[in-house]
């Protein structure tokens, strides 16, 4: 892989990165512009290096004597990205007085993630477009968000039994 190449998908993970960073960002959310662009660009870079890793397996494939002994999964690191990138968008999880904030970002921060991934394997087109969705998704879709959550109340309630047969008629 060349050298343009591959700075073009480090700049594309960035610019995707940061298009959904910058949401983040302006919802004062707990991971905003620059985190969601790195969290794109280290997907980004590892899907690089697996993708490196695969031509090189290639080559050494068309040995005989390799291609017996040679077990690789390159889809491996793209896996780890991914369990990695929970436990960061744990940290942005948030609970506060019986409320629970933080999720879209995690969600945001996994998704940058995958998006990342694909540019790295060179998915321009599936990761501009995803990129998009995800923006649209968190711009317009908030005002539904909050239609939905005014009409729904929860009622969560204990009540102690003297008896353990005893039935509850509620």
């Amino acid at each position: 892989m060349d050298y343009i190449v591959v700075l073009e998908r480090l700049i594309v993970g960035v610019i995707v990165g940061g298009l959904v960073g910058y949401e983040r960002e302006f919802k004062n959310s707990p991971a905003g512009f620059r985190t969601h662009m790195l969290v794109c660009l280290g997907a980004t870079i590892i899907s690089l290096i697996a993708e490196y890793d695969l031509q090189k397996i290639m080559i050494i494939a068309q040995n005989p004597m390799y291609a017996e002994v040679l077990k690789v999964d390159t889809s491996r690191l793209g896996a780890q990205v991914i369990s990695g990138v929970g436990f960061l968008g744990a940290g942005t999880i948030l609970r506060d007085k019986g409320s629970v904030r933080g999720l879209t970002t995690a969600a945001t921060l996994w998704t940058v993630a995958c998006l990342g991934l694909a540019v790295g394997r060179g998915l321009y087109a599936l990761s501009l477009t995803s990129a998009l969705i995800i923006f649209i998704i968190l711009s317009l879709f908030k005002k539904a968000d909050k239609v939905i959550q005014k009409d729904t109340k929860w009622k969560i309630g204990f009540r102690k039994k003297e008896k353990e047969d005893e039935v509850d008629e509620d």
